[in-house]
């Protein structure tokens, strides 16, 4: 689990890069590709000297996708299964929203009738 977790410190997530709405979209389409090759590229190094397979998303579709709902969105939720809360949240993402884009995020567990009830009390504030 914490192997896991430095991964996503250390490698971060695909940032889009610095835009306008004044740009053209192949503009924009080149800056972002570029971006996520550098990224993927980095991954494949990275992960390649541990002699494992990356389980990041190599979709930039999928990333867009992403970027593009959280800057329209004024909160964002991370939906945790509270069996295992720390592998189904992503510090790299969070960081991204909360930093980078200057949001707040809120996280929600889910699953607390599948633990005992003093696993769920103590994520109380």
């Amino acid at each position: 689990m914490e192997e896991f977790m430095m991964d996503s410190v250390e490698l971060g997530m695909p940032k889009r890069g610095n835009w306008n709405y004044a740009m053209a979209k192949d503009k924009l389409e080149k800056a972002e590709q570029k971006l996520f090759k550098e990224w993927t590229e980095k991954l494949d190094q990275y992960y390649r000297e541990l002699g494992r397979v990356s389980y990041y998303e190599r979709n930039l579709e999928t990333w867009r996708q992403l970027w593009r709902t959280l800057e329209r969105s004024d909160i964002a939720l991370f939906v945790c299964d509270i069996r295992y809360p720390t592998l189904h949240f992503s510090h790299a993402v969070y960081k991204y929203i909360t930093e980078d884009l200057g949001k707040p995020v809120i996280l929600v567990l889910n699953k607390v009738d599948m633990v005992h009830p003093t696993v769920s009390v103590s994520w109380k504030l």
